[in-house]
């Protein structure tokens, strides 16, 4: 019942969960979706730092508004702090880039996780039950897979792809 009313409203269905007018995009989360970069600052935050040799590193501040002050500064101001495992880029990648129904450039995957698209299983059977579409170098969710989004998501999980 909704997306005929918004799109009467010139809302475009752009993300999975999000709406939007012409122009009034979410610019601030199209960085999460395209798996770009962003710093943590206050308490719970979150950060997620790409190096020059293509490590990336999430980290997590302490929640605790009053915990995290009097631990600024410190390595105990972070409740986590990891480097992602290189196995583990590609579905990191597809949890925040599939959610645009325009998809991503084919080359930002290797730029980002420095792996071939092509060479990725879940990539392989997502294309074979159509519930994505590779044209003009860019992969986008087709309207199935967009429908069932967890499950080609799921794809690209380290332990599913191996099959």
């Amino acid at each position: 019942e909704c997306q005929p009313l918004l799109a009467a409203a010139s809302f475009e269905h752009y993300e999975v969960s999000a709406y939007a007018q012409a122009g009034k995009r979410s610019r601030h989360n199209e960085n999460y979706w395209l798996f770009g970069d962003y710093l943590a600052v206050g308490a719970g935050a979150h950060s997620k730092v790409s190096a020059a040799d293509g490590q990336v590193r999430r980290r997590v501040r302490q929640r605790t508004p009053s915990f995290y002050l009097q631990q600024a500064g410190s390595s105990r101001a972070w409740s986590e702090d990891r480097n992602v495992d290189q196995h583990e880029l590609g579905f990191e990648f597809m949890l925040n880039a599939l959610r645009l129904k325009q998809g991503f450039a084919e080359q930002l995957y290797r730029q980002r996780t420095g792996r071939q698209l092509e060479s990725e299983a879940g990539y392989q059977r997502a294309l074979a039950r159509d519930l994505l579409h590779h044209d003009g170098g860019r992969v986008r969710v087709s309207e199935l897979g967009f429908r069932f989004l967890n499950d080609v998501v799921a794809g690209f999980l380290p332990a599913l792809s191996k099959r």
